[in-house]
């Protein structure tokens, strides 16, 4: 298999990591993505914070809290500080997409955290349209509100899309990643 890409795209709480998770355990030749690695790694290194600290931080319930390391702002806020008020402004807003596409492998690559159009250009250079598809995600209760990322407009980046709600139960939802995923990749051998 050539390398394939799905990004799953969808506000905070929908299940990205989730799908992702499941898919790694499903599917052989998989592997989990994101385009906020790179990100993690830089604000690490400005604010001087380990690894072990920031994945003790960065959880549901402390990510929105501020913290001292991060002078007050939360994980979060520290995130979207360091990628839209340092990297994107002085190295370009492809930049965190041509690192995510450097670090992909020959197989299935599932990405947990799209939602940005300009980080998926670099994909499409490096695969091509065809071999990228974005999975939508909605969830009651889940929003972009307060979040920098957005649904992605898949019609202006030439890629395939498709929607899943995940209003029911987790194996509904599970069963549901694997389906549309699977005729995809079945689709384009």
């Amino acid at each position: 298999m050539n390398k394939k890409v799905v990004i799953f795209n969808a506000p905070p709480g929908s299940g990205k990591d989730e799908a992702c998770k499941y898919l790694l355990g499903a599917c052989s030749n998989t592997f989990h993505k994101e385009f906020k690695s790179k990100l993690f790694t830089i604000t690490r290194e400005i604010f001087s914070v380990s690894k072990e600290e920031w994945e003790n931080h960065y959880t549901r319930e402390l990510k929105e809290q501020p913290w001292d390391k991060l002078n007050v702002l939360s994980p979060r806020q520290a995130l979207i500080f360091v990628s839209e008020k340092i990297i994107k402004p002085n190295f370009s807003k492809l930049y965190f997409g041509e690192s995510l596409a450097k670090s992909l492998e020959k197989g299935l690559n599932v990405v947990s955290d799209g939602g940005f159009e300009d980080e998926v250009l670099p994909i499409i250079e490096a695969v091509g349209k065809d071999n990228i598809l974005v999975v939508k995600i909605k969830r009651e209760g889940c929003s972009f509100e307060g979040d920098s990322r957005n649904y992605l407009n898949t019609d202006k980046l030439g890629i395939m899309e498709t929607w899943i709600d995940n209003n029911s139960s987790l194996s509904v939802f599970f069963s549901d990643v694997y389906e549309v995923v699977g005729e995809w990749l079945e689709m384009n051998k």
